[in-house]
């Protein structure tokens, strides 16, 4: 016996697309080819974007249709507003090695392609529910973050320090971290897969709170400053010594106390540097200068109160008769006065209608203008129906029986409701009002944003709607590719033969007419002779039904119907309630 070998055919498919040999190769489609033809081998080629099928004759040929009907069924969706940063970072080995092994720990088959000069990401597999779920888990696997640096920081980002920081957190995330530093525009990128996401923003944000500047001034009244100076020089400078691992230094001038430190550091002088003024608060005299009026140093504390407890904002002044700490004042004399000497000033009979009343509720000293009218008189007085400052000659004349007050009486008692007007505000109103502006920019922030996301969801949801009719008209065209074949082809046939027919049958017509057009009987009685009696085929039959065993029937296409599919807008619940 013969033992015949089976003849062996090698084709190679050129001309296909790199994600096509990418899924061939990740669905191990050679087994599946198998299946059908076992002889058959199947290697990609994904350098050369081809694929090299080899196996017995008459094998190869029906596995290359089959391969490429699978590859015809590869679809595809796309990721919008992925960014080129995003995309350049995926392309590093470490970022591609770590997504494609999140897909397979998912049995997910994807592969991406960039558009080009576009911010889109293109994944591609067998079907649209695992394009899907590839395309959100390749978007869940890397991050783009931005780190908004305050202006503080901002020299932070040119520095060497952070240079090295920043290398410092790439090294620690393997690849699979890259931070960008933006200066200009005070800003930090962060680009890391979803499991270095937290812990990178989180070095950042240490870095820049350990390391960012700050600078604030204390404004104090200036006799205040000129007794700390005289008196608390080396407290304040044993502060700022404190304050070396903080990065920071307390300094001390005419106007104020200048601190500069980390966040912490800050705090740590602000709480040192109340605790001196506290310190001061028990001691019996306070240098204050006799130079500074006391409207200004009224304003001077009252400012300074702004930034410091109730406490520090009293006054600490010393009597002007004895220099002991003094609690009253002569509105009168305008004359600061101590508990003991106050005893004194009354039993001097020119004083004995002085008014005294205790130092937080003595009548303000303003001063006084001279009168328009009266040139040479101050006014001294105001004048109750005309609500106006006037001088003692106005109230004979053009104030006559207007009614009087003493002009620093109702300065005081207007500029204290005034000043309660400013507490008021400072304490009450602002407090509450700045919140609601905080929570009202949040719920601005969170609006745009929720609108940002529904259009970002239409316009998928619109493209997606857009590939499916793509899909459904390349399979139908697929479809109706099968039967066009024999359906034409039976059609052409019938038509030949019909063709053939009345060929012969005019071609029989034209001999008879010439055989009795002839004058010759002997030739004619011969042709009779031949054919005595004329036999005719039959007219062949038309197929009665459309060789074609497909219609097409056309769907209904309504808005309706393409609305509910695609969503609508509601209202939701908690603004229908508002």
């Amino acid at each position: 016996m013969y033992k015949y070998e089976k003849e062996t055919q090698m084709q190679k498919v050129s001309y296909l697309r790199r994600f096509q040999v990418l899924i061939l190769q990740f669905c191990n489609f050679e087994q599946e080819l198998q299946k059908t033809f076992k002889d058959v081998s199947l290697k990609c080629d994904v350098s050369n974007n081809c694929v090299k099928l080899e196996g017995l004759c008459g094998e190869v040929i029906p596995a290359s249709v089959q391969m490429r009907e699978f590859i015809s069924k590869i679809v595809k969706t796309e990721v919008r507003q992925f960014s080129k940063l995003l995309q350049t970072f995926l392309h590093n080995q470490p970022v591609y090695m770590y997504v494609n092994n999140r897909l397979r720990e998912r049995n997910v088959i994807g592969v991406w392609e960039f558009s080009k000069e576009e911010e889109t990401l293109t994944v591609f597999s067998k079907s649209d529910q695992e394009a899907v779920k590839a395309a959100h888990l390749i978007k869940e696997s890397v991050i783009e973050t931005p780190v908004v640096v305050k202006n503080e920081a901002r020299p932070l980002l040119t520095s060497e320090e952070w240079q090295s920081k920043a290398k410092e957190i790439e090294q620690q995330g393997e690849g699979l971290i890259k931070i960008i530093s933006e200066a200009n525009k005070s800003q930090i990128i962060i680009l890391c897969t979803d499991k270095w996401e937290g812990v990178s923003r989180e070095f950042i944000e240490d870095f820049l709170t350990e390391n960012t500047i700050y600078e604030e001034i204390l404004n104090l009244e200036p006799g205040m400053m000129r007794y700390l100076q005289m008196n608390c020089a080396d407290a304040i400078t044993k502060v700022g010594t404190q304050l070396q691992n903080e990065k920071g230094n307390v300094t001390i001038n005419n106007t104020g106390i200048v601190v500069r430190a980390t966040r912490t550091g800050l705090n740590m002088a602000k709480f040192s540097i109340d605790k001196i003024l506290r310190e001061v608060k028990h001691q019996e005299v306070i240098e204050v200068s006799k130079n500074v009026s006391d409207i200004e140093s009224f304003h001077t504390w009252q400012n300074f109160t702004q930034d410091s407890t109730n406490e520090m904002s009293q006054h600490y002044v010393d009597c002007e008769t004895c220099g002991r700490y003094s609690d009253f004042y002569c509105n009168a004399c305008h004359q600061r006065i101590c508990g003991k000497c106050r005893e004194e000033h009354l039993k001097n009979p020119d004083n004995t209608k002085h008014k005294i009343s205790k130092y937080k509720e003595r009548k303000m000293r303003f001063l006084s203008n001279p009168c328009k009218l009266h040139p040479i008189h101050q006014m001294v007085l105001f004048c109750k129906k005309c609500q106006k400052a006037i001088c003692a000659i106005c109230t004979t004349s053009e104030h006559e029986g207007h009614g009087f007050l003493d002009l620093e009486e109702v300065c005081t008692e207007k500029f204290r409701a005034r000043f309660e007007d400013i507490r008021n505000i400072r304490d009450n109103v602002l407090p509450p009002s700045r919140v609601n502006l905080e929570e009202s920019q949040r719920i601005t922030k969170e609006t745009k944003d929720n609108i940002g996301d529904m259009k970002r969801i239409m316009t998928e949801k619109a493209t997606r709607f857009k590939e499916l009719v793509d899909t459904i008209l390349t399979e139908s065209l697929q479809e109706l590719q099968t039967y066009e074949v024999p359906a034409v082809s039976g059609a052409e046939n019938q038509e030949e033969n019909m063709v053939g027919y009345v060929s012969r049958m005019e071609n029989l017509l034209e001999q008879y007419k010439t055989s009795i057009s002839s004058e010759n009987s002997e030739k004619f009685l011969s042709d009779m002779k031949k054919t005595p009696t004329v036999i005719l085929d039959p007219i062949p039959a038309l197929a009665t039904t459309n060789l074609s065993p497909f219609t097409f029937s056309e769907g209904e296409l309504r808005k309706a119907d393409i609305r509910k599919q695609f969503g609508s807008l509601q209202k939701s619940a908690e603004r229908e309630k508002s």
